[in-house]
């Protein structure tokens, strides 16, 4: 919720377009800086006057919801890759019925797994990159990575997002442009998406989609900001070593300990239960008033809810296994709340 915020508080102190604020090491500082020189105070966020505590923040979003979530100040530019919406259309009048059908068929249950056995551990595999890339002042810092992770059996993508960076400037800075071109290194041009909605997973789910082409044995999705700690070949033993295991970090909506007690994580997108329609990059994703996402009610049918960062190592196995036809209820019903 801080960056939320802080991203709010830049565009109404209009000294910085919102993709700017990610680039501030401690958004938090800089959130207190914006509310306290916002001409208005903060405009964008009611009530607000002066710097804030993060538990102040905190109960903001509880009592109004994330109704900041979806401020972008960046502007379109011509030609823009336009995003196919994968039938995931949804608009204001059709948003709750498309729910409701989607509700009733993930509670059908998990269409089949339908993979191929995978070892335990193999002796080498091959690891596809994929890299998703915005400010150009970061393109020192991922050619470093390039150059770390570099070799010519794994596969690297890079989704340059249109609105902010020329894909030729990432070719440029990775070293990889016209007769310098390598045959597993392919950079492209993505549509732009708002944060915390559908539209960014399915840019993600198009970038598999096109690393599926090539062979490889694990996935590894990355930012422009992240370093590995270690070398490609130590990935690649330490993959091989744990083939049939996936990489991730979900944190539960709430979690049951001894004694019966529970626990609610506080998770700034479970703030608001309305729902949010996106049609691709044929609209701005917008919430719905009126709506709920029946959040609750699924719990209760046995459905449980999480959040983690989409920053993760996943098998072939399971990177086919998202695309599955079967999962589109559950892709539509994911894209329903904030934070999907």
């Amino acid at each position: 919720h801080f960056l939320i915020l802080a991203m709010a508080a830049s565009a109404a102190s209009g000294v910085a377009p919102a993709a700017a604020v990610c680039e501030e090491a401690d958004a938090s500082s800089l959130l207190q800086t914006r509310l306290a020189t916002a001409t208005p105070p903060a405009a964008l966020i009611p009530g607000v006057t002066g710097p804030m505590t993060e538990q102040e923040m905190l109960s903001m979003c509880v009592q109004s919801g994330p109704f900041l979530l979806l401020v972008d100040t960046t502007t379109p530019k011509a030609n823009e890759p336009a995003l196919d919406a994968r039938g995931l259309c949804t608009t204001p009048q059709n948003a709750s019925a498309a729910l409701n059908e989607a509700v009733a068929a993930v509670l059908a249950g998990l269409p089949p797994w339908i993979a191929r056995s995978v070892p335990r551990a193999q002796a080498t595999l091959r690891i596809a990159y994929l890299v998703q890339v915005a400010v150009e002042a970061k393109l020192p810092m991922v050619r470093r990575v390039f150059d770390r992770l570099y070799t010519d059996e794994d596969a690297f993508l890079y989704l340059s997002d249109a609105r902010m960076l020329d894909p030729a400037r990432v070719e440029a800075a990775l070293g990889v442009a016209g007769a310098a071109a390598r045959r597993n290194v392919r950079v492209r041009a993505a549509p732009h998406t708002q944060f915390y909605t559908w539209p960014r997973v399915q840019v993600v789910l198009d970038g598999i989609e096109d690393l599926l082409a090539q062979p490889w044995d694990f996935l590894l999705h990355i930012s422009e900001s992240d370093y590995p700690l270690h070398t490609a070949d130590w990935l690649r033993a330490n993959f091989a070593r744990q083939r049939d295991y996936n990489f991730m970090r979900v944190t539960p909506r709430c979690s049951a300990f001894e004694g019966g007690t529970v626990t609610w994580h506080q998770w700034a997108m479970w703030c608001s239960h309305r729902i949010i329609a996106s049609c691709g990059s044929a609209s701005m994703a917008s919430f719905v008033d009126g709506t709920r996402f029946p959040m609750e009610d699924l719990e209760l049918a046995g459905m449980r809810f999480g959040h983690g960062p989409e920053w993760v190592a996943v098998t072939r196995e399971l990177a086919e296994y998202a695309l599955h036809p079967g999962l589109r209820p559950f892709r539509q019903g994911v894209a329903g709340p904030p934070g999907g």
